[in-house]
């Protein structure tokens, strides 16, 4: 695994009438991502989540959750209901 940074920038563009954003060199190589890859997008909590989408995507739940926890230790559990 490569030595991550803690902030990366990309770039929001505009190509006729499709929109882009560009994604630094080290985040491609980690993601593994070629031209024509097709991602998934979630946007929560103010931030976008990216997949590459692959055989792997499928996540258990609780692996998800555990994710969360980490990230957002002061929210409160509302057992996935919003």
């Amino acid at each position: 695994m490569s030595k991550l940074r803690e902030l990366y920038h990309g770039l929001y563009h505009r190509w006729g009438n499709s929109y882009g954003i560009t994604i630094p060199p080290d985040i491609r190589a980690e993601m593994k991502l070629l031209p024509g890859d097709h991602i998934i997008m979630n946007y929560s909590h103010g931030m976008l989540w990216v997949a590459k989408i692959n055989k792997d995507i499928i996540m258990p739940r609780e692996a998800v959750s555990a994710i969360f926890d980490k990230l957002f230790p002061d929210k409160e559990d509302k057992n996935g209901t919003d």
